[in-house]
């Protein structure tokens, strides 16, 4: 509906910036409202590091691995998510099915989203409606109210073009301190190889990770093979930020051959998560608010630092925000 103070530009009772599974579930959250709802996204799809990447012969996860649900706040979720067949379990927490991305799109469902938006600017104008516009300035949209469901990094970006909000901003900043990358990148391995299928490290100089994708629930491999993601340590990523990445793939081969004792058959170009994992949380509250000025911010970097937490963060908000209303 568009609104009295505009007739060009879209308006929207909420806009939600970031279709990770923080915004997805704040939206998901809110599907029984009769108020308008639009989703933005930077990228082509929903999921972010909880988004699936399509190869020839199956798919792979290259961010989030797993997601636990052991929250009290989660247990109608994931009733719900395991009733539709949105998730299977594996290891000690659950994966989307036939893929991670999954989850993102059940929890979206009818909630209008417009991605490869890549919002920079943010304006409130004298009635207290937002006003967001994208990289080129061009204005995406207006509401009454805006959640910004991103990164630490990226959340206090936005913050830093809008006035009065000197608190979010510098718990957002602060955040962004605790945020590190990650390198990550899929393999294929022959299927007679007999080791674990989620592998952590404290203590290898390059490896963080190692996750056999093919063996979570509803995925495929070819005939023979399987179908790995290895993803490595902080430190060595931020050492290796800016390697070029045909060095990056031939460390990572050269660390999982070695660790296996065996070559692997095929490997895919490294990914770089510039804002790849939470190390910590600066905040002793799952979401941050600012009511005069219908703002929120939800979150992994306010909640535990992964899936769940980016959930329960999402969960709590939203449940205060109803109760504004």
């Amino acid at each position: 509906m568009p609104s009295p103070h505009s007739s060009d530009i879209p308006f929207y009772d909420l806009v939600i910036i970031g279709a990770g599974l923080s915004g997805c579930a704040f939206a998901d959250q809110l599907r029984h409202t009769s108020l308008s709802i639009l989703v933005v996204d930077k990228s082509r799809g929903t999921g972010g590091r909880a988004s699936s990447k399509r190869l020839e012969h199956g798919s792979c996860e290259l961010g989030a691995v797993q997601i636990k649900l052991e929250h009290k706040t989660l247990e109608e979720l994931k009733a719900r998510l395991l009733a539709n067949g949105t998730i299977a379990p594996w290891q000690q927490g659950f994966v989307g099915v036939p893929r991670m991305s999954t989850v993102c799109r059940d929890l979206l469902g009818d909630t209008a989203i417009q991605t490869g938006a890549r919002i920079h600017h943010l304006e409130r104008n004298e009635q207290g409606d937002w006003l967001i516009r994208d990289d080129n300035y061009h204005p995406i949209a207006r509401c009454r109210y805006l959640v910004l469901a991103t990164p630490a990094t990226q959340a206090a970006m936005l913050l830093a073009t809008t006035q009065g909000q000197a608190e979010l901003l510098q718990a957002a900043y602060d955040a962004s301190a605790l945020t590190v990358p990650q390198w990550a990148m899929w393999f294929t391995m022959p299927k007679k190889i007999q080791q674990p299928v989620l592998q952590e490290f404290a203590d290898h100089r390059l490896l963080q990770r190692l996750v056999c994708d093919s063996s979570k629930p509803g995925r495929s491999a070819l005939d023979g093979e399987q179908i790995w993601v290895a993803q490595t340590r902080a430190d060595w990523s931020k050492a290796h930020l800016n390697s070029p990445r045909d060095t990056i793939k031939q460390a990572i081969i050269n660390g999982v051959q070695d660790h296996f004792g065996t070559e692997i058959f095929a490997a895919g170009e490294p990914h770089r998560w510039l804002l790849g994992q939470q190390s910590g949380v600066v905040s002793d509250q799952p979401y941050l608010v600012n009511d005069t000025k219908n703002l929120w911010l939800i979150g992994d970097w306010l909640c535990q630092g992964d899936g769940e937490g980016a959930l329960v963060s999402a969960t709590f908000a939203a449940q205060e925000f109803l109760a504004s209303l």
